[in-house]
């Protein structure tokens, strides 16, 4: 994407937008059933025996794209950055359209969270959401955006992981 400024104040900065996660992408998944490794979060882990499936997740309301047998899911996704474009980032934006709570973790960092207890209290993996949340991509709206500015240090050259835990509200 190409995002050009008109302010009539003549200046010549170009923004461009890379995406590095999209929706559709392949994620590692793990449908979550007993206490998991702790370590799931951190980029060192092995996720290989992890099955595999494209974004969305979930089970009962017919608006995802890989079905999980399980009121909790853990996924993680691998996206590479050059040491030039790890450099010019200088934003840092997660758009998540989730079903009903989530925490989100960058390279093993909590970096965003909804409808699920207090930041930076890891939830228990059997724990629920909050309260209740829709997605909004399959109604025709737009998912909450989270602006990760403040963690863009947390960004490597090489790989890096993207991963969150979605949970339910209840286990209907």
């Amino acid at each position: 994407f190409l995002l050009i400024l008109a302010s009539d104040m003549d200046r010549d900065t170009v923004v461009s937008w890379d995406t590095r996660v999209d929706w559709g992408d392949l994620w590692r998944y793990l449908p979550v059933v007993a206490p998991p490794d702790p370590d799931w979060i951190l980029p060192e882990f092995d996720d290989s025996d992890w099955d595999e499936g494209p974004s969305g997740f979930g089970h009962s309301d017919d608006d995802d794209a890989t079905l999980v047998d399980a009121h909790t899911v853990y996924v993680r996704h691998t996206f590479d950055l050059s040491p030039e474009d790890r450099a010019a980032v200088t934003a840092l934006l997660l758009d998540v359209d989730y079903d009903d709570g989530f925490v989100a973790y960058l390279n093993g960092i909590e970096v965003a969270r909804g409808s699920m207890g207090i930041e930076g209290n890891r939830p228990a993996w059997d724990a629920f959401a909050d309260e209740p949340h829709e997605g909004a991509l399959h109604q025709g709206g737009v998912p909450p955006r989270y602006d990760l500015v403040n963690a863009i240090a947390l960004l490597r050259d090489g790989p890096n992981v993207l991963a969150l835990e979605q949970h339910d509200i209840s286990l209907q």
